[in-house]
C-alpha cells in the first residue's frame, strides 16, 4: 500500500496536471462560447444545470472536443506509472521486493485513479460552474417541436428514457462512466509502457486507439459504437450506442486484464 499511495502522490502531483488544467479551461472556454453565443435567439429553456454541462448542452461544441481529449487526459495524468518506475531505476529494487504481479496490479491501480481524475476533470469542473450559474433542475422536454426550441437532449437520444425518469441517476451514473473509462484508458497506456522504452511513448496510445475505433465505426447505419459518439448525450442518436456503451468498458478491462495477465506469466516462465 506505500508504493500505491507513493505513485498516487506522484501522479496527483506530477507538473503533468498543468497541462491537464489548461486544456480543461481550453475545453470549457470552447464549451461555453459556442453553446451561448448571441446568434441564438431563442427562447430561455426551464432553468436546469444540465444546460451549462459538458455532454448536455444542445450547441456547445467543447463536449466533442473534450470525448477527443478524454484518452489522452486519462494517459496524461496516470498512464505513465510503471514506465516512471523503469526510468527512475527503481523497478529493479521493487521487483526485489515484491512480485512482478504485485507490482504490475498496483501500477495499474495507481493508474486507473490517476487517469480517472485526470479524464472526469473537464466533466467535474463544468459540473460544479453549472451548479452556480444555475443550481435547478427542472425537466425540459426532449421533442423539438419547432426551430425555436431546443432541448438538452432528444427524445431519440438514448439515454432520455433515464432522463425522464431520473435525471439525477442519469448525473451521478454519467460521472461514474466516465471516470471508470478514463480510468481503464489510462490502464491502457500502462499495459502500453510495458513494451516501450521511449519515454511519454505510452500516453497517445489511448487516444490513438479511441480515434481509430471512431472512424472506422463513425458510418451511416452502424455509428454508435465509439464513446465519441454515444457519450454526446445531449444527441446520442446512433444505431449502435446502446451497444457500445454496454460493451465499451468491459472490453476494456479485458484487454488490460490480459495484457497484465500476460506480462506476470512471462515474468514467471
Amino acid at each position: 500500500m506505500a508504493l500505491l499511495r507513493r505513485q498516487l502522490v506522484s501522479c496527483l502531483t506530477g507538473p503533468r496536471w498543468l497541462v491537464i488544467i489548461a486544456i480543461t479551461i481550453g475545453v470549457l472556454v470552447v464549451q461555453y462560447r459556442t453553446a451561448f453565443r448571441p446568434v441564438w435567439v431563442l427562447p430561455d429553456i426551464n432553468p436546469n444545470f444540465f444546460n451549462y454541462m459538458l455532454l448536455f448542452n444542445y450547441f456547445g461544441q467543447g463536449s466533442v472536443l473534450y470525448l477527443m481529449l478524454l484518452p489522452f487526459l486519462a494517459a496524461l495524468a496516470g498512464g505513465s506509472v510503471y514506465a516512471g518506475e523503469r526510468l527512475s531505476g527503481r523497478l529493479p529494487m521493487l521487483l526485489a521486493r515484491q512480485s512482478r504481479a504485485t507490482v504490475l496490479r498496483l501500477c495499474l491501480g495507481s493508474g486507473f485513479v490517476a487517469g480517472g481524475l485526470g479524464g472526469s476533470l473537464p466533466l467535474m469542473t463544468s459540473l460544479v460552474i453549472a451548479v452556480i450559474r444555475e443550481p435547478h433542475m427542472e425537466f425540459v422536454d426532449g421533442v423539438q417541436r419547432s426551430s425555436e426550441y431546443y432541448p438538452l437532449i432528444t427524445s431519440d437520444s438514448w439515454v432520455y428514457g433515464l432522463y425522464c425518469r431520473n435525471q439525477i441517476l442519469l448525473l451521478v451514473l454519467t460521472l461514474l462512466y466516465v471516470f471508470v473509462l478514463s480510468g481503464l484508458c489510462a490502464d491502457l497506456a500502462v499495459c502500453a509502457s510495458f513494451f516501450t522504452r521511449r519515454r511519454y511513448l505510452e500516453v497517445p496510445i489511448p487516444f490513438i486507439v479511441s480515434y481509430l475505433v471512431w472512424v472506422v465505426s463513425d458510418v451511416p447505419g452502424h455509428a454508435g459504437w465509439s464513446f465519441i459518439t454515444f457519450l454526446e448525450l445531449r444527441v446520442a442518436n446512433a444505431p449502435n450506442c446502446v451497444a457500445g456503451a454496454a460493451l465499451t468498458l468491459p472490453v476494456l478491462a479485458l484487454v488490460v486484464g490480459g495484457v497484465y495477465a500476460w506480462e506476470a506469466h512471462r515474468d514467471v516462465s
